[in-house]
Formats: C-alpha cells, structure tokens, sequence
C-alpha cells in the first residue's frame, strides 16, 4: 500500500492473519478505526502473518493515529518490521 487512507471502520482498518502480509510503503494514514472490544482497531495482526511499515523519501511518513482502541495490535506468532 501507497499513501492510502484507512479511516472510519467499524470494527478494524487493516486486519492481518494466517500467513497473510501487508506492506505499508509510505504516506499511509490509518486512523479513526474502532474496535467494540477496544483492542486491534488500527491494524490487527495474528496468526503467523507479516507488517512491514517503510517511508518511501518521496512520501509522507505512514501514520497510525486516534483510534479506538491499539494504534497496532500483534498477536503470536506474527512479525512487525518498522
């Protein structure tokens, strides 16, 4: 994903699981996401899946802000690479 937008979910922005990956490459923002259970609104990651998070030099930095609940939430056995 390139600066994208992820905003105003109900339960979850991005949501990673079972060997899934997602690659986050700059000028991404997530925010207002909310989860009813207050956990994982951002981005949720779990069950051996992969987060990358890079800023490209000719983007803005990726943000992750002013959700209901973990900005990111990583469950086991997952990867967070920032």
């Amino acid at each position: 994903m390139y600066e994208s937008e992820i905003y105003n979910n109900q339960m979850i922005g991005i949501n990673v699981t079972g060997k899934s990956s997602v690659s986050l490459r700059g000028g991404n923002k997530v925010y207002e996401n909310a989860d009813n259970s207050g956990w994982r609104a951002g981005i949720g990651a779990a069950h051996g899946s992969t987060v990358i998070m890079t800023d490209s030099p000719s983007a803005d930095f990726n943000m992750v802000y002013q959700n209901n609940g973990p900005g990111i939430h990583i469950g086991n056995p997952t990867s967070l690479f920032v």
